[in-house]
């Protein structure tokens, strides 16, 4: 074995000891008495695979706000080519039904649900009935339509917010 190597790995190994020491905080909300609690899910896609993160947003009676990765998923593209719209697409259901899931197990009471995509394209299709679409768009709207209350702010907005990091978020201004 090349000493250059060993010695890389060595660091690893020693790196790793390390790792006891690393905390994450794994609690949604601090015990203040809560105010309001929503859910954000972003969706995004891309050539190579598609993905969707949700976050809690805690309001509090005090007056302050903390917000909270709960999970992430992202899926390959498939091997055949597939269009960035229809990706696109593919992530909104999944956002979708990630939030069914994270709101069933929470067990918190979630005032509203919020999600977010950068695709003109998917908004469209969403505000749209399904069925003048093609089958492979119209299933997926409908999943869409069928898991979300779209009376209740539990869809997609009509503002559209550009995939943000929260520390810079003042930077971006929404879309109409």
């Amino acid at each position: 074995m090349d000493s250059s190597l060993l010695n890389e790995a060595r660091k690893l190994f020693a790196d790793l000891t390390e790792l006891s020491s690393v905390r994450i905080p794994r609690c949604l909300r601090v015990p203040d008495e809560l105010s309001v609690m929503s859910v954000h899910v972003f969706a995004d896609a891309s050539a190579d695979a598609y993905a969707s993160v949700v976050y809690t947003k805690c309001e509090y009676v005090l007056g302050h706000i903390s917000c909270h990765f709960v999970c992430a998923k992202t899926k390959l593209a498939p091997l055949t080519s597939t269009s960035i719209r229809r990706l696109e697409l593919m992530a909104a259901v999944l956002a979708v039904q990630m939030s069914v899931s994270v709101v069933k197990v929470l067990e918190i009471p979630v005032t509203k649900v919020h999600f977010w995509t950068d695709s003109m394209n998917v908004l469209f299709w969403i505000r749209n009935q399904s069925r003048i679409f093609k089958p492979f768009v119209a299933n997926r709207i409908g999943e869409i339509h069928r898991l979300t209350d779209q009376t209740s702010g539990a869809m997609f907005p009509r503002n559209v917010i550009l995939p943000i990091l929260h520390c810079e978020a003042h930077r971006f201004r929404y879309l109409c």
